[in-house]
């Protein structure tokens, strides 16, 4: 299994501490949750409150708002921008059947890092928090089981799931695969 120092998020953040995450293992140690939240900005409720380190924040009653709305290329903008030699490439849960989900997981070298984006209710079961995305960090495949770092704050640490819970949560977000890796590794597939 990989090693990650598993960095807790502050709330709605988890985008924020799951690329530190990357960044530590992958030997970039200069940025925080809050300097790559403010990167890229952050929504919150209007009643929410998270730490003072944050400045770019907009509001929204919307849970489908929340957190950090990562655009097309905006990762391999930053790290282009930030002299990080790491690229980001994006597989939306559309381009993959799902019978293939599993597969892709595994066809995806293990230098690499994944990051899913999920509709963290429906994976729990949460009916609160339908709507609400989350992220996780792939770790490995165990039988019909996966485990992922979850940087909580709800649920932080190593979390084992159903592979088609985790599929069917990804599709209720729209959402997809994230799959990092150095600029020194070959192509993805």
């Amino acid at each position: 299994m990989k090693e990650y120092t598993n960095i807790k998020a502050d709330d709605f953040c988890c985008i924020g501490a799951v690329l530190e995450t990357i960044l530590i293992r992958n030997n970039y140690t200069n940025y925080s949750q809050y300097a790559i939240i403010n990167e890229f900005g952050l929504t919150i409720p209007k009643t929410a409150k998270v730490s003072e380190k944050i400045n770019n924040i907009t509001y929204s009653d919307d849970p489908i708002e929340w957190g950090v709305k990562l655009e097309y290329d905006s990762l391999n903008n930053f790290f282009n921008n930030e002299g990080i030699r790491l690229v980001e490439e994006y597989i939306s849960i559309k381009e993959i059947a799902d019978y293939s989900f599993e597969l892709t997981l595994r066809s995806i070298s293990f230098e690499f890092d994944v990051v899913f984006g999920f509709d963290y209710g429906r994976l729990y079961n949460i009916p609160d928090s339908y709507c609400v995305g989350h992220v996780g960090i792939f770790l490995k495949l165990e039988g019909d089981n996966l485990l992922y770092l979850d940087p909580g704050p709800r649920n932080y640490g190593v979390r084992k799931v159903k592979i088609d819970d985790l599929y069917n949560a990804i599709k209720n977000k729209s959402d997809g695969l994230w799959i990092i890796r150095s600029t020194s590794c070959g192509f993805l597939f």
